[in-house]
């Protein structure tokens, strides 16, 4: 039965999410190279996000401090209800452990793009292609913004796994949400000390939800995704409340500012300069008179006006 739910895993990113966009043709070398020109545009725009949108940023910070205010019980609440619904891991194919951090679901996703790229090649289907493309960069994106960046930056302490209980907090662990300023080097790989703000996982999963519905204009299979994505293992990522909404925020302003570079804006062909024909010619009709016939074309249509004198 796992080894069902993993197939599907693999196999959402292959199949069509939905048929409200027809199939387009690109050269895959073309597409390819457009999504490698496009990185730095969506790099910029990522980390310029919070200059760029003043409101929004103000918005996040904001709900943000809420959130961290009332850490304390809203994380206790998740670790006595919510966590105990989601105990067991799904136990992933020793071929999707593909890298050091890049294995179990994190591997299955890579080796579901890779099938969407294969695929779409072979169909000749570009929105394969692109979604491949999209869930690597949103993957990509994600480890540098929240893993590299920001929890370097913030350097949280994560809650104690059992913040109901008595007794000492294990270590690198802490019952205080305002503890940030833990700063260690640069974490390649996954680490406790200081690594709560903003979860990672909750970045790249909902980043990658984001492309994939903007990409098809669906939201349940994206989102589904996201879903097997976190929530079989959800106990185990040991965030506060905070950080899963703050990754969650984070991850789909990068999977917005993707889709706006690679395919929500891509430049359509313009229509060829037309040069217009205007042609005036005497006419006698029937009955003798003279006139003049006008005629000329309006969107490639011909025309004619006719003056009897």
């Amino acid at each position: 039965m796992r080894f069902i739910v993993v197939f599907f895993i693999c196999l959402g990113l292959t199949v069509r999410i939905t048929n409200a966009y027809d199939k387009v043709h690109d050269d895959p070398l073309s597409l390819a190279a457009n999504q490698i020109r496009v990185a730095p545009q969506e790099l910029l725009g990522i980390l310029t996000y919070p200059i760029n949108h003043p409101n929004e940023t103000w918005l996040f910070t904001g709900t943000t401090l809420t959130l961290i205010a009332v850490d304390r019980p809203t994380t206790q609440f998740v670790q006595e209800h919510i966590n105990p619904l989601f105990d067991s891991k799904i136990n992933y194919p020793q071929a999707f452990d593909l890298a050091p951090g890049v294995a179990g679901v994190n591997g299955a996703l890579f080796v579901g793009a890779g099938l969407s790229y294969v695929t779409g090649v072979f169909l000749e289907d570009s929105k394969l292609q692109l979604a491949a493309f999209g869930v690597t960069k949103a993957f990509a994106y994600s480890y540098l913004s929240s893993h590299i960046i920001l929890k370097t930056l913030f350097a949280r302490s994560r809650p104690d796994p059992n913040l109901g209980a008595g007794g000492n907090t294990p270590e690198e662990f802490t019952r205080n949400p305002w503890e940030f300023g833990q700063y260690h080097p640069i974490y390649i790989q996954s680490e406790t000390k200081g690594t709560a703000f903003p979860s990672f996982h909750f970045t790249a999963y909902f980043a990658v939800a984001k492309v994939l519905q903007r990409l098809y204009g669906d939201w349940i299979i994206p989102y589904g995704i996201c879903a097997v994505g976190l929530l079989p293992d959800f106990k185990g990522h040991n965030h506060w409340v905070s950080d899963m909404v703050a990754g969650a925020w984070i991850g789909t302003t990068i999977g917005d500012q993707i889709a706006d570079q690679s395919f929500s804006t891509k430049p359509q062909k313009q229509p060829e300069a037309m040069t217009p024909a205007f042609l005036l010619q005497p006419m006698i009709t029937p009955d003798g008179g003279i006139g003049i016939q006008a005629l000329t074309t309006f969107d490639q249509t011909p025309l004619s006006v006719m003056g009897i004198f």
